[in-house]
């Protein structure tokens, strides 16, 4: 890990072993994304699925990758929408797969080192939150905005979205965006 200019942390992936042995997986990705806006469609879910990456991508959560860059050799993530539609802040967020892989083939997960189970401490945490009689919380999204991705591992967190052109989406592989992800969010 080391301190940006600008001040945000850059962290690379933990990975396990070289990260050359990561095949492509493109085909089986931007089949799972056709899949998903065949079964979703292009109405006003879709619209504020798309929306989500826009805002990514003013934030600088996510970049498109470069016309020279799109036909590299490259490691993509699967995404499909979560709704929620009685939730009060997140309605619609993607979830990304980093466990799709072809058969025979390692996945990004598999080719990743395993953190620590951190879900154990809740109960921890909660007993000591509740010995104050006053508790705080906070909105930590802006903390997460300061974590980047190291260039040289961006290549492995590329992922499709439609164009949205005048409120409906366009559906070639031609116009279909390629972002990677630059900030853990």
């Amino acid at each position: 890990m080391k301190i940006l200019p600008d001040g945000r942390y850059e962290v690379e992936l933990p990975w396990k072993y070289d990260s050359l042995k990561l095949p492509s997986n493109k085909e089986l990705v931007w089949k799972r994304h056709e899949g998903m806006i065949n079964r979703f469609g292009c109405g006003k879910f879709f619209m504020d699925y798309q929306k989500v990456f826009q805002d990514w991508e003013k934030l600088n959560i996510i970049e498109r990758v470069p016309d020279l860059e799109l036909n590299k050799e490259c490691h993509y993530l699967a995404h499909r929408p979560v709704i929620k539609l009685d939730s009060q802040t997140t309605k619609i967020r993607p979830v990304f797969d980093a466990s799709a892989s072809e058969k025979g083939k390692p996945s990004l997960n598999e080719c990743l080192l395993k953190g620590i189970n951190l879900i154990e401490l809740i109960p921890d945490i909660l007993d000591r939150f509740r010995m104050y009689p006053i508790g705080i919380s906070a909105d930590i999204e802006k903390a997460f905005l300061m974590l980047s991705v190291a260039p040289k591992d961006r290549d492995f967190l590329r992922f499709f979205s439609r164009v949205v052109k005048g409120g409906s989406c366009i559906g070639t592989a031609e116009l279909c965006l390629v972002f990677l992800l630059a900030l853990f969010c």
